[in-house]
């Protein structure tokens, strides 16, 4: 950050861990709808980046948008990201940036929990379809 001149407000294990778990936000959002619909998931996730760049306030302030948007922002990591960023940047409660990493937390939690709820269930769907094979018998 010295190299851009961006001053921080808190010390470089403080942002390299918030960023670490807002990419572990993003990777497992991504992952998630690739496990649950397949190749169709990357279209999906085009569509929430695009959506994460405008709900995120760092485009459009969030004062700005309408309710769907506003309520949409609160799903997508991105609002969490951008808010922690302005935090680490120009300052702030860390009782905010506590906010952002839980509010991420959440993201990881659930979108892990529903990749493997999906992975269980495709998984056993193929093995109560490969018993349902009955090999022939050579006579």
């Amino acid at each position: 950050m010295h190299l851009f001149n961006i001053s921080s407000q808190v010390n470089f294990l403080t942002v390299y861990l918030f960023q670490a778990l807002m990419f572990w936000a993003f990777l497992c959002l991504a992952q998630a709808f690739i496990i649950i619909f397949g190749n169709l998931g990357m279209i999906f996730n085009i569509c929430a980046l695009s959506m994460q760049l405008v709900t995120s306030g760092a485009l459009v302030s969030q004062a700005m948008l309408s309710d769907f948007y506003y309520k949409l922002a609160s799903l997508l990591p991105a609002s969490y990201g951008a808010d922690g960023y302005y935090t680490i940047i120009f300052g702030g409660s860390t009782d905010n940036l506590m906010s952002n990493c839980s509010s991420l937390g959440m993201i990881i939690a659930v979108t892990l929990a529903i990749s493997a709820i999906v992975v269980a269930f495709k998984k056993s769907k193929v093995k109560s379809e490969s018993e349902q094979i009955v090999p022939a018998t050579v006579q």
